[in-house]
């Protein structure tokens, strides 16, 4: 074989092999759904369905199902709900009344920032496009900026009006410095483009984050709706428990006062627990057949209502200790019996 006819051959081969390779990957990413890095797809194909896919429907949960923050739910009400529902009057025209483009939710774990992006969605009827480092991230090189951009042009252009909800932002946008690699460091200016690029557009972008004085300068400057939500005080800690057990028959009033000061320091989510706790304790010795009966509105018409015996065996249970027991009520002297008067002429 001349050398020609080796550089034909070698050619031919090369050929041959990138068309059997196209072939393989089609036909694995038509029937496994991996689209190989967009190989097959692109931002417009494979990565576009990827994005669509994690559109949710309204949770169920408003506004009105979250206990206390009551400052912080008319604040959403003017910035984020009005110009969601109204988006021709907010978004075009006058920059003047045009809303924040991005809201940060930021405070200690388990105080209600993810139920409250859930409940704006609800509140407002619009698509909730719900992205984290579990979705945005690629085993391929390059493929995680092209899902950040996939999910900003899907949200520009199909579901505005929209919310674009990023959870714990702080993953994916910690920081830049200089042992970021060269993915990961544009990735993090792929974000703040696509964030930009919505500026004008009604497209909300929520985010929350557990540690906001870790997020990149830059990317908190794009968020300039920052609200901290903190653990709830005495009175949010009393409307909590009341949402939580507005379906009691039985609710005494003045004992939810009392597991309110005594759950000092506790978040919204540890009240949900302990109530979930102190609820299923009451069911101990409950001797009944569960087939005869339809649904849980049938078992909670059985059993008898909480008592506070039932809240103290739920806070040693989580091991949240009692910041403030309710402390009882000395006994009343009790009168002396009454004497006999005197007989007259003693």
């Amino acid at each position: 074989m001349t050398n020609v006819e080796r550089m034909w051959w070698k050619i031919f081969s090369t050929v041959l092999s990138a068309v059997l390779v196209t072939i393989v990957t089609y036909l694995i990413s038509k029937y496994t759904g991996d689209d190989f890095g967009g190989l097959t797809g692109g931002v417009g194909g494979g990565h576009a369905d990827t994005i669509r896919k994690l559109v949710t429907k309204p949770s169920g949960e408003y506004l009105s199902c979250i206990g206390g923050h009551d400052a912080i739910k008319r604040d959403l009400q003017r910035c984020v709900l009005a110009p969601l529902k109204h988006p021709n009057v907010f978004f075009t025209g006058s920059p003047a009344v045009r809303p924040p483009t991005g809201v940060l939710f930021h405070g200690p774990p388990g105080t209600g920032k993810t139920m409250l992006a859930r409940a704006l969605a609800s509140e407002s009827g619009v698509p909730f496009l719900a992205l984290n480092n579990a979705v945005l991230e690629s085993k391929w090189w390059g493929e995680s900026p092209k899902l950040l951009a996939s999910a900003f042009k899907v949200a520009k252009e199909e579901l505005a009006p929209c919310i674009m909800f990023f959870d714990e932002i702080d993953g994916m946008g910690r920081a830049r410095c200089e042992q970021d690699q060269s993915c990961v460091y544009s990735f993090k200016c792929e974000l703040l483009r696509n964030i930009d690029s919505v500026q004008n557009e009604p497209v909300m972008i929520v985010a929350c984050t557990n540690t906001v004085q870790s997020l990149d300068p830059a990317l908190r400057r794009r968020f300039p709706k920052t609200i901290e939500v903190g653990r709830p005080d005495l009175s949010q800690r009393l409307a909590i428990l009341k949402v939580l057990s507005q379906e009691e028959t039985f609710l005494d009033i003045t004992m939810l006062d009392s597991v309110a000061a005594a759950s000092e320091q506790r978040s919204g989510a540890d009240l949900k627990s302990l109530f979930a706790e102190a609820s299923n304790i009451r069911m101990e010795g409950l001797s009944v057949d569960l087939s005869t009966l339809k649904n849980g509105d049938d078992l909670l018409n059985l059993l008898g209502p909480l008592t506070w015996e039932h809240w103290v065996q739920a806070f040693q249970n989580l091991g949240f200790p009692l910041t403030h027991p309710p402390q009882p009520v000395p006994p009343q002297p009790v009168p002396p019996p009454s004497q006999p008067p005197p007989p007259h002429g003693s």
